[in-house]
């Protein structure tokens, strides 16, 4: 699938070896979680030759809001939190 490659990415793979090498308490969450916005994108990627430009533009958006900006602004925090030893809130 074509998200799949993003697992292997240098920056997927970076990720999980810092994730690993602070002992990150959330890593195995974590790694579900990217395995559902692969997913999530798989779909959508599938989706696109039938889709109008009104109705490509509203999932892109969406899906850059749920799926990427709330992770980082979620997900990624947490881990900064558990680097630095303070709470993600």
């Amino acid at each position: 699938e074509i998200a799949s490659c993003l697992v292997g990415s240098e920056m997927c793979i970076r990720d999980r070896e810092y994730m690993q090498s602070i002992n990150y308490e959330g890593y195995e969450e974590h790694k579900v979680i990217h395995k559902d916005i692969i997913e999530q994108l798989n779909d959508f990627i599938k989706k696109i030759p039938s889709l109008s430009t009104e109705k490509f533009e509203r999932m892109l958006i969406e899906y850059m809001d749920v799926w990427l900006i709330n992770h980082i602004l979620t997900e990624d925090k947490k881990i900064i939190a558990s680097f630095e030893g303070l709470s993600p809130n």
